[in-house]
C-alpha cells in the first residue's frame, strides 16, 4: 500500500488487512537514533494520507522516545500530531525493560479502544504488544422481493393490449362509480402485465453499505456506473469492441480514482489542524 511519502527519518510499512467484507489499515513505524524535525513532518504527511480512508486505522510500532512523560516536548508534539488526525494512543503502561512507554498502538478516537496486552517473550528489551481488531466477517443477509422484468416489456404489444381491453371502452363504464373505475384500472393493467411480463420472486444477498470516501464525488459515481454498464455488456457479448470499451473505461475510472484521492490528500496536507477540523 503506497502512501506517497518518501520516509527517510524512520522505517515505515503500510498495509491493508481484509477479512471477508471487513478490513482495516495498519501503519507500522520504527524510529531509532536522534529525533529530528523531519520525522514529525514525514509522519504527519503519512497520517494526512491515511485519515482520508473511512476504514479503521491502526498506527503501531517503536518510536523510541518516552510518551510516559507528558511534559516532554517530543511527547507533546507526537501526541498532538496524533490528536490532530483524530488518533489516540491506546498503550498506558511501560513497554521497555528499563521503563518508559516507547511502543505505540494507536486507533481512531471515535472507535472503541482495543485492549492492549504486553508480553515478555525474551527476544528483546521491548515488550511484545498484542491487541484485537474486530474483523469478523458478518453473516450473509438475504432479502426477498417481487419484481417484473421491465426490460423485456414489448411496448407495442402492451399498447395494443390496453387499447383492446375494457379500459378503452367508455360504454362499459356507465354503471361504475369512482371506486369501481379504480378497481377496473388496477385489475386490467395487472392482468395485461401478468401475461406479458409475469412477476417473479427474487432472493438477493444484501451487502452492508460502506460509507464513501470523502473524495468519492458524483463524477466518480457516474464513471463507476458507466464502467459497470460496459462490463455487463461485455459479459453478454462475444469478445469484440464491447470488451475493449469496457477495459478502456476501467482504466479511465482507475485514473480518475487515483487523481481524486491524491488531490484530496494534497489539499488535506496544506490545511492547518484547526482548518482541517473546520473542513470536516
Amino acid at each position: 500500500m503506497n502512501v506517497g511519502v518518501n520516509c527517510t527519518s524512520c522505517e515505515l510499512l503500510c498495509t491493508r488487512i481484509t477479512s471477508g467484507t471487513s478490513l482495516c489499515v495498519v501503519v507500522v513505524v520504527y524510529r531509532t537514533g536522534p529525533v529530528t524535525s523531519a520525522f514529525f513532518s514525514e509522519f504527519s504527511e503519512v497520517l494526512d494520507h491515511i485519515v482520508t480512508y473511512v476504514d479503521p486505522t491502526c498506527v503501531v510500532g517503536d518510536i523510541n522516545f518516552r510518551l510516559d512523560r507528558p511534559d516532554d516536548p517530543l511527547s507533546r508534539q507526537f501526541t498532538g500530531t496524533l490528536s490532530d488526525h483524530s488518533l489516540a494512543c491506546r498503550v498506558t503502561t511501560p513497554t521497555h525493560d528499563r521503563g518508559g512507554l516507547l511502543d505505540i498502538v494507536t486507533t481512531r478516537d471515535d472507535l472503541p479502544s482495543p485492549s492492549v496486552e504486553l508480553a515478555d517473550i525474551g527476544l528483546s528489551d521491548h515488550r511484545l504488544l498484542k491487541w484485537t481488531v474486530p474483523l469478523v466477517r458478518p453473516c450473509p443477509e438475504y432479502t426477498t422481493r417481487t419484481c417484473r422484468p421491465w426490460r423485456l416489456l414489448d411496448t407495442d404489444e402492451f399498447c395494443a393490449s390496453v387499447q383492446s381491453s375494457s379500459l378503452c371502452r367508455p360504454d362499459l363504464w356507465t354503471d361504475l362509480d369512482i371506486d369501481g373505475l379504480a378497481q377496473l384500472y388496477n385489475t386490467k393493467l395487472t392482468a395485461i402485465l401478468d401475461r406479458l411480463i409475469p412477476a417473479r420472486t427474487v432472493t438477493c444477498h444484501r451487502r452492508p453499505r460502506r460509507p464513501s470516501d470523502p473524495w468519492f464525488d458524483e463524477e466518480c459515481r457516474a464513471m463507476k456506473r458507466q464502467v459497470r454498464r460496459l462490463e455487463s455488456a461485455a459479459c453478454r457479448a462475444d469478445p469484440s469492441d464491447a470488451v475493449t470499451a469496457a477495459w478502456t473505461a476501467e482504466q479511465s475510472y482507475r485514473a480518475l480514482f487515483r487523481r481524486k484521492r491524491d488531490a484530496f490528500s494534497c489539499r488535506s496536507t496544506k490545511l492547518t489542524p484547526s482548518a482541517r477540523l473546520r473542513d470536516n
